[in-house]
């Protein structure tokens, strides 16, 4: 009689060793990937975050209306910027991994530098950015990805209690670095329309559709 009771410790003192192990995440893994993606991202080739996230990825940046769910959707959204987008360097300040078993939270600030006609380098891009790393059959993929504005610059705070403020009270500067997905490293846009959501964008003084 006593056999099922020593048979159901021994399931228990098990468990634990089954449970996913967050020590074997090594952050440096992490970190090297989202530069790896980031170096080519600057070259115009968003290809290199492609073939790291996962086909159920979902994805936020302020320039969308909402959530982008699925790794094809998010393949439409950066078909128009493919080769478009060009940064000379960038800083990625304080990264950080946090492990959860088969998931690694990565948090850091990122600024993006484009080079002047007159050899001078500009911060044109400044970024909040999580990423949330899982192993996918093995493999680390982004799952969800999250960017946000440093701090972005308003004509008066934003408040629950200030929901209902005009779009006009936004301050042009953050209006023009906030339309489209190419702002993260330095497009701007110079026109919009409503009809279909064309937009022309500017890079050094040369308009690209």
């Amino acid at each position: 009689m006593r056999r099922p009771c020593w048979l159901a410790m021994s399931v228990l003192m098990l468990l634990p060793a089954c449970a996913p192990d967050s020590s074997d995440v090594e952050p440096e893994t992490i970190i090297a990937m989202e530069r790896a993606a980031l170096d080519r991202w600057g070259r115009g080739d968003p290809q290199g975050y492609v073939d790291i996230m996962a086909p159920d990825i979902s994805y936020f940046d302020p320039t969308q209306e909402q959530r982008i769910d699925g790794l094809g959707a998010l393949k439409r959204m950066l078909e128009p910027i493919a080769g478009k987008v060009s940064v000379s360097r960038y800083d990625l300040i304080n990264p950080r991994v946090q492990p959860h078993g088969d998931v690694a939270l990565l948090t850091f600030n990122l600024i993006s530098y484009q080079r002047q006609p007159d050899g001078a380098e500009r911060a044109v891009a400044r970024w909040n950015a999580t990423e949330t790393y899982a192993r996918v059959g093995g493999q680390w993929r982004i799952v969800h990805s999250h960017w946000s504005f440093i701090k972005p610059e308003l004509k008066q705070p934003v408040t629950e209690e200030a929901r209902q403020t005009p779009a006009n009270c936004l301050d042009e500067s953050f209006i023009s670095r906030s339309r489209g997905p190419a702002s993260r490293q330095g497009l701007s846009p110079t026109a919009s329309s409503d009809v279909g959501r064309s937009v022309v964008w500017q890079t050094h003084g040369r308009s690209r559709i």
